[in-house]
């Protein structure tokens, strides 16, 4: 695996799968939010984000479903705004 700039990973509880998220170097580029099989490295999904400042993950307990809060700044006010993206 190789991803450059991760901010925060985190394990499943129950299956062999990571999430981890990046930070876009530059107002344009995209922060990534992936969730990866292990061992083989194999992308399972994959969410491109703008404006991102922070993201954090909560797994359910048996693991099959990730919440991940996401702080980011709104485009025309400029104001912090939290969206929660769900992943099964």
């Amino acid at each position: 695996m190789n991803a450059e700039n991760i901010k925060a990973f985190s394990f499943s509880p129950s299956d062999n799968i990571m999430t981890y998220y990046t930070l876009g170097k530059e107002l344009l580029v995209p922060s990534k939010i992936a969730l990866i099989e292990i061992p083989s490295f194999k992308e399972v999904t994959t969410k491109s984000l703008f404006q991102v400042s922070h993201a954090t993950f909560y797994w359910n307990k048996s693991g099959k479903y990730l919440a991940v809060i996401v702080d980011r700044k709104a485009k025309k006010s400029g104001k912090e705004v939290t969206n929660i993206e769900l992943f099964k």
